[in-house]
């Protein structure tokens, strides 16, 4: 397992039952808390942690983290551009740390060791 965990979804059609996912999450740990409406959930590591924004015409939109046992919604403090800049950083970071690399190759997703 990397720094990113075992599992981080963010294809398709996988991404679109995220949403789904979290509100059962919430359901089940009983946190007290609601999905904001207009919000895109586009990413989970493990179905244990959710980030996601709010669709409020914000065309770089600050990001938001649901976390399995927390009753609160916590600001990333960051941007959705900003997310995925911290997020490449992370992963050329761990490439010596038995991290993987995954692409579509027209007709799967691949799984390959960073070499």
């Amino acid at each position: 397992m990397g720094k990113l965990g075992s599992t981080l979804i963010l294809s398709y059609p996988d991404i679109l039952n995220l949403r789904d996912s979290l509100d059962n999450l919430i359901e089940e740990e009983e946190l007290g808390i609601r999905t904001p409406k207009k919000s895109f959930v586009f990413s989970s590591f493990d179905e244990l942690i959710f980030d996601f924004f709010i669709c409020n015409g914000n065309p770089d939109p600050v990001v938001y983290r649901i976390d399995e046992g927390r009753s609160h919604i916590e600001d990333r403090g960051s941007t959705f551009t900003d997310y995925f800049f911290r997020l490449i950083e992370t992963c050329d970071k761990s490439k010596s740390n038995g991290a993987f690399k995954y692409y579509w190759n027209g007709e799967g997703v691949i799984k390959e060791p960073f070499k």
